[in-house]
């Protein structure tokens, strides 16, 4: 009978809906997290910009101003990796977050009833079989997609990285 089911069903949806929200408050978390970075990311370039403006007039530093040059550039880069890892962290979440729902929804959907299990339990049928074939595909071109985004992403940091990187070079070069 369906109800002999019922008692493992219940738990599995009431687990499913916890880690949605746990999914949920983890996103919002990396999400402020990676807001915080990015400002300061932003506030500490624009620090340097103003001390290599600052320094660079006479073409000539001294020691401690190639000191002080050197940590400023040192703090935005490590800012910048921590904004890049949050950032990545954040995309991870909300995958996650993602999958939790589709668990909850799909769990939820099971214990409604044996009109929503009866699929599960009866044999495949050729329409079935087709329709599992199709959905075997579409997640092979999900994962790929993911896999081509989560590279694109790369390729972007990298690329930013390489323009300031001659964007600092540049600065150094007009400078002397």
């Amino acid at each position: 009978s369906a109800s002999s089911g019922d008692g493992a069903v219940k738990p599995l949806v009431e687990q499913s809906t916890q880690a949605v929200g746990t999914s949920l408050k983890h996103v919002q978390v990396l999400a402020k997290a990676f807001q915080a970075a990015e400002e300061r990311h932003g506030r500490l370039k624009l620090f340097l910009r103003g001390l290599e403006d600052s320094l660079g007039r006479d073409g000539k530093l001294s020691q401690e101003q190639q000191e002080e040059l050197a940590l400023a550039t040192e703090q935005v880069l490590q800012c910048q990796q921590d904004r890049d890892r949050l950032e990545k962290e954040h995309i991870n979440a909300l995958h996650d977050y993602a999958v939790a729902r589709e668990l909850a929804s799909a769990a939820a959907r099971y214990a409604e009833g044996p009109a929503a299990g009866a699929p599960f339990l009866r044999p495949a049928s050729p329409r079935s079989r087709k329709l599992q074939q199709r959905s075997g595909e579409l997640e092979a071109h999900q994962k790929r997609l993911e896999e081509l985004s989560s590279r694109a992403g790369a390729a972007k940091l990298m690329y930013r990285a390489s323009l300031q990187e001659l964007e600092r070079i540049s600065t150094a070069v007009h400078a002397e």
